[in-house]
């Protein structure tokens, strides 16, 4: 095991939370969940709330959606999956869907990592 790595792991806690934590109590790793009613062909913009909040915006995020069958066939999916802010307590996701049927309920599934 290296120092650097050494430093790192007492540097880190878990916090009550759950979640990993430096020493000033701001979340490392944190996660965020919605759920879209979604139609087709047009653009919805949600706003996610971080499990536990960062100290600041310096943090690198990633999504995915979790889809229904109706959204799993050829020529229907999502098409449109992007982050369009963040800020230390949420996150905006924009996203769109082709070959809905009236309405599908899309789940969308985040996480960041502090810089």
């Amino acid at each position: 095991m290296t120092s650097l790595l050494r430093a790192l792991l007492v540097v880190m806690m878990l916090s009550f939370a759950g979640q990993i934590c430096w020493s000033t109590n701001a979340p490392v790793i944190t996660h965020a969940r919605a759920t879209v009613n979604i139609q087709q062909n047009q653009n919805y913009f949600v706003t996610l709330k971080w499990a536990v909040p960062f100290s600041d915006n310096k943090y690198t995020a990633s999504c995915s959606p979790v889809v229904p069958p109706s959204l799993q066939g050829p020529g229907a999916g999502i098409y449109l999956l992007q982050i369009t802010h963040i800020s230390p307590a949420s996150i905006q996701v924009e996203t769109a869907a082709s070959g809905v049927p009236p309405a599908a309920l899309v789940h969308i599934d985040c996480i960041g990592l502090h810089d």
